[in-house]
């Protein structure tokens, strides 16, 4: 009796095993997806455009003229080199980054709204799960 318990539950801790790591391999796929949304609709040169257009400046780590507070000064965020967790976060979080967006108008963008909100479903999948290295 003893040897069919220890069976059932060696049985149930395989089964949970399997569902974390298969959950948690589908919130790497939604990270990544969502990553590939931004590859496909956010630019770097399109961002790098609006700089020198707007504030006539090539980096967003370079000083420019703020006229409604007529002092120099530097943009708040600047964007990694690298397409680092912190670069996807940033083009998203960020209203600088905004203009980087390919369907930006008028202060908006749906590509921005829809990446976004892929990141909160991917971060809620994320929170749900245990850590688990995989």
């Amino acid at each position: 009796m003893k040897n069919a318990s220890f069976i059932k539950l060696t049985v149930i801790i395989s089964v949970m095993l399997i569902v974390v790591y298969l959950d948690t391999c589908s919130n790497s796929k939604n990270v990544t997806d969502c990553n590939k949304m931004a590859d496909e609709h956010w630019s770097r040169d399109k961002y790098t455009q609006w700089l020198i257009d707007s504030l006539g400046i090539t980096s967003d780590t370079m000083l420019y003229w703020n006229p409604l507070e007529q002092e120099w000064t530097y943009l708040s965020h600047h964007l990694p080199d690298s397409k680092t967790q912190q670069y996807y976060e940033m083009i998203g979080k960020y209203e600088q980054f905004s203009r980087g967006w390919d369907d930006y108008s008028d202060f908006t963008s749906q590509h921005r709204s829809d990446y976004l909100e892929c990141r909160h479903k991917a971060s809620e999948v994320s929170r749900l799960l245990p850590t688990t290295p995989h």
